[in-house]
Parts: structure tokens; C-alpha cells; sequence
């Protein structure tokens, strides 16, 4: 009969320390390794193509090499004489001023469309617009009371009555309105003149109304 297993707290210490533990772990590649500085400890993963080189630095190389075949295309042999270089130097005045008048050109056509443009909305704006007549008003015309208003009705059915009876009205008809008038005229003045001697005529005064002012007296 197997005596049971002793505790663990009872086993002895071993010899190893949890440092040389780890150490054997990576060792082993059980364990990834670490890079520890001071008391910093940080895991050390190693890339899966360690041959390949940064991309970093083959951006920097792609652009050295085109920057190197940029220089090599713009590059210019150097004057071997004085006529070599007036004749260099010749052929970039002319390269400059046929640069100057392409960009001069650019710039007027633009301009030129530009103008167009604006012209043909301005003559757009122009057709489309409407043509009004500006014409001074007064406050009555604006603001008509009701009262204004009942008296412009009113002309209004006059003058088309007007226009009615000028119209149906024959030479006989008229001529006797004129008789009418002329008599209406006629018996106007005679009692007006009446009217006027009556005021003009003296008041004569009675006795009986003569006799309390004589007492007064």
C-alpha cells in the first residue's frame, strides 16, 4: 500500500530559480523572448521573413532611384566653348518665350470665355426680365375709404347710363328735355327774383307793436 503524495509546501525548494526557468523556456522556443531593459520587460516577437528588409527604407531607395533618373534626364552637357554656350544659351530664351506666350495665350482665352459668359447671362438676364413703367402715385389712390369707394361706383353707373341714353336717344326726344330744361331755368329764375323783393321790401310796423316801445320810452 502507496503512501500518499506529500504536499507541495512540504517538497523541498528546488535548485532552480522562476528566472532560470524562463530562461530555459526560451531558450527551448517555448517561450518568446524578451527584451528587458531596467525594470522594463518587453516580448521580443521575431518577424517571419527576417531577410526582408524594411519597406521603409525600399521607399527610400525607389525614390533615390527616380530622383537619379529625373537628374540624369533633365541633365545638360556642360559648354565646351563660348559659342557652346550662347547657343545653350539661345535655345532656353527661346524655350522661356515660348513658355511666356503659352501661358499668355492660356490666360487670354480664359479670360475671353470668361467674358462670354458673363455676356451671354447678361443678355439672358435681359430677355427673361419684364418691362414695367414706373408711375407716381398719391396716398388717396393707394388707401380708398369706403366712402371713396361707394362715389366711384356710383360715377361709374352714371357715366355708363350716360352712354345708354346718348345712345337710344333720338333728335325728338332730346329736344324735349332741352324745352324742359329751358322751363325749369325759366320758373328758377322768376322765384328767385321773387324771393329777392321780398327781402328787399321795407317791414312796415303797427301801432299795437309801437305802443310798449313809446311806454319804454
Amino acid at each position: 500500500m502507496s503512501s500518499p503524495p506529500a504536499p507541495i509546501m512540504s517538497q523541498p525548494r528546488p535548485e532552480k530559480s522562476s528566472t532560470d526557468i524562463l530562461a530555459q523556456l526560451r531558450s527551448e522556443g517555448v517561450l518568446p523572448g524578451l527584451k528587458q531593459r531596467d525594470n522594463a520587460v518587453a516580448f521580443h516577437v521575431p518577424a517571419e521573413k527576417p531577410d526582408t528588409p524594411p519597406r521603409y527604407h525600399m521607399r527610400l531607395q525607389k525614390l533615390e532611384k527616380r530622383m537619379k533618373e529625373r537628374r540624369e534626364k533633365v541633365k545638360k552637357p556642360c559648354a565646351e566653348s563660348a559659342d557652346d554656350l550662347k547657343r545653350q544659351l539661345s535655345d532656353a530664351e527661346v524655350r522661356r518665350q515660348e513658355l511666356l506666350a503659352k501661358k499668355s495665350g492660356k490666360i487670354s482665352t480664359e479670360s475671353a470665355e470668361k467674358a462670354a459668359k458673363i455676356k451671354a447671362k447678361k443678355a439672358a438676364r435681359k430677355t427673361i426680365s419684364t418691362a414695367f413703367v414706373v408711375t407716381s402715385t398719391s396716398d388717396s389712390d393707394i388707401v380708398a375709404t369706403r366712402e371713396s369707394q361707394r362715389n366711384k361706383r356710383m360715377e361709374r353707373r352714371l357715366t355708363e347710363r350716360r352712354a345708354r341714353v346718348s345712345k337710344t336717344a333720338t333728335a325728338e326726344e332730346l329736344e324735349t328735355r332741352q324745352n324742359l330744361a329751358a322751363k325749369r331755368r325759366k320758373d328758377h329764375v322768376v322765384a328767385t327774383v321773387s324771393k329777392a323783393k321780398k327781402l328787399a321790401r321795407p317791414h312796415t310796423i303797427s301801432p299795437a307793436q309801437q305802443e310798449p316801445g313809446c311806454a319804454r320810452n
